[in-house]
């Protein structure tokens, strides 16, 4: 009997510290998504995008404790400042944003086509979802043609995840709908009419002309053709 009560006492007293144990790990992720909250409350808005933001968020702090993890600075503050860089998943770094438009502004024509079909860019709700690298209303030719880069070393990717899609050699996704190679279609990726093989990491030069292509191959000729050439009237004086 004896033992059988301090059985229970001892179970009694595992539940109790799993439960604490519990308490203090929601207390933890409640405290560090707070810390997070109020690091970026301050971000200018207009100078990123949510988008930029999160992305941010992701790549300096990944213990999440509102803390940039290459100096310790306050996040918020380190977002919003001038110079601010990122660390990329490959180890290189894209440089900080160009709000000037003159020190490091790119343009490079693009066309995404999906069976034959072209991606309609100039539709509104693809503009600046990342201040990094967009398509805007230009209010001249080009709207929705043109990719515009405001930094070094700005990764292709960011600008298809920022519109909520993914892209690399494998597949194309948008709208929930994955367009994945199989059988005789695949995902071909092409800079200046010649295939390759850098796909998402690609990083834009001026007046490049860019396609993504998912078929069967036998349009990508006619795809090509029908890439603009407004890139080189974005130019923007020093």
């Amino acid at each position: 009997m004896r033992r059988k009560h301090q059985r229970g006492r001892l179970e009694k007293f595992v539940v109790i510290a799993a439960v604490l144990a519990l308490v203090v790990v929601v207390l933890a992720i409640t405290s560090s998504f707070q810390k997070r909250a109020d690091a970026i409350s301050g971000v200018d808005q207009k100078k990123f995008t949510s988008y930029d933001v999160q992305l941010a968020m992701k790549l300096l702090d990944k213990n999440l404790d509102g803390k940039s993890d290459c100096c310790g600075a306050d996040l918020g503050e380190y977002i919003a400042q001038e110079d601010m860089e990122l660390p990329l998943p490959d180890g290189t770094v894209m440089g900080a944003l160009d709000k000037t438009k003159k020190k490091h502004h790119v343009h490079a024509d693009f066309k995404v086509f999906i069976d034959g079909q072209a991606v309609d860019f100039s539709d509104p709700k693809y503009f600046v979802k990342s201040a990094f690298i967009h398509v805007e209303d230009d209010h001249k030719p080009g709207t929705g043609d043109v990719l515009h880069m405001h930094a070094e070393n700005v990764p292709l990717w960011m600008f298809f995840e920022s519109q909520g899609m993914t892209f690399n050699k494998d597949c194309f996704t948008m709208d929930t709908q994955q367009y994945c190679n199989q059988g005789n279609k695949k995902v071909s990726f092409y800079v200046n009419g010649q295939p390759s093989d850098a796909y998402e990491d690609y990083v834009i030069q001026d007046d490049d002309q860019i396609l993504i292509s998912y078929n069967d191959g036998s349009s990508v000729s006619q795809e090509l053709n029908q890439i603009t050439s407004y890139a080189p009237l974005y130019k923007v004086s020093a």
